[in-house]
């Protein structure tokens, strides 16, 4: 998507959200959700456990009217 796309959906009140994977130092995995706030920038919204949990949290996340995908 183009980056005046975006920023218009942003304007208009939508947010961007993408998954996002961390390995610990210890090895362990952590899973993500990732916001955009503004173009380019990404914040972390919340940590899960494991994928599923995530996956079940982006779907709905997804069902709001503002969250794009």
């Amino acid at each position: 998507m183009e980056k005046a796309s975006v920023i218009k959906l942003q304007e208009a009140g939508y947010v961007f959200i993408r998954p996002q994977d961390y390995e610990g130092k210890s090895g362990k995995k952590k899973y993500a959700i990732k916001q955009s706030g503004e173009f380019g920038v990404w914040k972390i919204l919340e940590f899960f456990d494991t994928k599923a949990a995530r996956e079940r949290a982006i779907k709905q996340l997804v069902e709001l009217n503002n969250i794009l995908y």
